[in-house]
């Protein structure tokens, strides 16, 4: 038994396993692969699943209930079910007074959201888009962004961002979560990589946006190899 905006692994394996062959043709077993390894670790956290959750807990409790949240690339429904948990450590009900929208190049995770959305009676708008070439035309007051850049060419990122910046709200700010590797082409979905913060903290800066709160999550930081993510807090570096 789940209990309410916790995810349900298992179904998310049985939707993906029925909606890849029909939508993941361009995203090389990503959503599949990503589902059967998940649902094999229940139990086991996202690296930055906790710090993720408060500061957007944080950023949730300065906001009014009119809040609108836009993910902006969603693998499964990992990151819409982190919005609703930092929602409801403000108050009941919370979560279900939020405008989500979920944006995505593959339907499959968008057609995980909307499951989840209609299990949890949530607000949910979904769009099909290539965030690396399309205009978003979305408001919103919070944007949330995993590891997203690195599904899409390095001469897309800033325009990307420029995208985002230009989708804020007044107030609005940008959650940015990126995990360091070095540069590979393993998979057909990897397109680029970051190695350091300071490349990130570059290309923030060409799209005007300016870094208000940084954060290094380092896992086992004894091992031989460790496992870094960064997230930045972002606001445009001058509002409308």
């Amino acid at each position: 038994m789940h209990t309410d905006f916790e995810e349900d692994l298992a179904e998310n394996l049985r939707l993906a396993e029925e909606l890849a062959p029909l939508h993941c043709g361009a995203c090389d077993g990503y959503h599949l692969e990503r589902a059967r390894k998940r649902f094999a670790a229940d139990g086991l956290q996202p690296l930055d699943q906790p710090e993720l959750t408060d500061i957007i807990h944080g950023v949730l409790s300065k906001t009014s209930d009119q809040t609108g949240i836009l993910i902006a690339g969603s693998a499964d429904t990992n990151l819409l079910s982190i919005c609703c948990m930092a929602a409801e450590r403000i108050r009941p009900g919370t979560a279900r007074r939020i405008a989500f929208t979920v944006v995505d190049k593959c339907e499959t995770p968008l057609q995980l959201c909307e499951a989840f959305a209609r299990r949890n009676h949530l607000h949910l708008a979904t769009r099909v888009l290539d965030l690396s070439e399309g205009d978003l035309n979305i408001e919103a007051d919070i944007i949330l962004a995993h590891s997203l850049l690195r599904f899409m060419p390095m001469e897309r990122h800033i325009q990307t961002m420029e995208s985002f910046r230009r989708c804020l709200k007044p107030d609005g700010v940008i959650v940015y979560s990126q995990r360091l590797f070095a540069q590979r082409q393993e998979r057909g979905y990897n397109k680029s990589e970051y190695g350091d913060a300071e490349n990130l903290e570059r290309l923030f800066q060409a799209a005007q946006l300016k870094i208000k709160f940084f954060q290094q999550i380092d896992s086992a930081p004894h091992a031989k190899t460790v496992k870094r993510r960064l997230i930045f807090l972002l606001t445009p570096e001058k509002r409308p």
